[in-house]
């Protein structure tokens, strides 16, 4: 067992739930990746991946902050453009979705093209994610993150029963035999210990070799 890019792994031809899980889960390393002093700047299909057996996703690639920006100002720009990025990503993904939709393996499409053409956009996003998408691509002044925007409904109870994030995987259908809410929290706890390490480990690796 070991890591597939997105490409390889087909996330294309998964659910619509299941990208969605993926783009929670992705958002939410993305989240502590920033916390942590870090940058991600590489959205490239081939650039991110996903653990086989734990289907835990991670980037290729994270760089420190401290050495690329000069001011908090450009550091929050370049926090809002790697959330730029992986909603792009996330386009592109549900765009590929069958076997006449886009090529992943073409990269990614240009952020400010997506912009100019919301009502194309939208229709591709699932409903639930409309409201946060419409945010990105309607620009961005500070982060907002998907794993947030998400943490929100869920915590006002508007994404239903049938939509929960949680069941998509081994580890989400076990959880789900519990109370949604129990589920949702000992899987947030799981999920963050690994992005931690994970992000300590790729920082220690830079350092190392650089």
């Amino acid at each position: 067992m070991g890591r597939l890019n997105i490409i390889d792994f087909n996330l294309s031809s998964m659910s619509s739930d299941y990208k969605r899980n993926f783009f929670y889960q992705l958002d939410a390393q993305l989240k502590e990746i920033h916390r942590n002093g870090g940058i991600v700047r590489n959205f490239n299909p081939q650039s991110v991946y996903i653990d086989e057996e734990t289907r835990t996703p991670s980037f290729q690639v994270v760089y420190p902050n401290s050495s690329s920006f000069f001011d908090e100002e450009d550091l929050k720009r370049a926090q809002v453009e790697d959330i730029e990025m992986l909603s792009t990503l996330a386009f592109c993904t549900y765009l590929s979705d069958g076997e006449m939709g886009y090529n992943l393996e073409n990269g990614l499409l240009q952020f400010s093209v997506l912009q100019n053409n919301a009502d194309f956009v939208r229709t591709y996003f699932p409903e639930e994610d409309l409201d946060y998408y419409q945010q990105v691509f309607g620009g961005l002044e500070t982060p907002l993150y998907y794993s947030d925007y998400i943490n929100r409904k869920m915590n006002g109870n508007t994404m239903g029963n049938s939509r929960s994030l949680t069941k998509s995987t081994e580890a989400g259908r076990a959880m789900a035999q519990k109370t949604e809410e129990a589920a949702y929290v000992n899987y947030i706890l799981a999920f963050s210990l690994v992005s931690i390490l994970t992000i300590l480990s790729i920082f220690a690796y830079f350092y190392l070799t650089r």
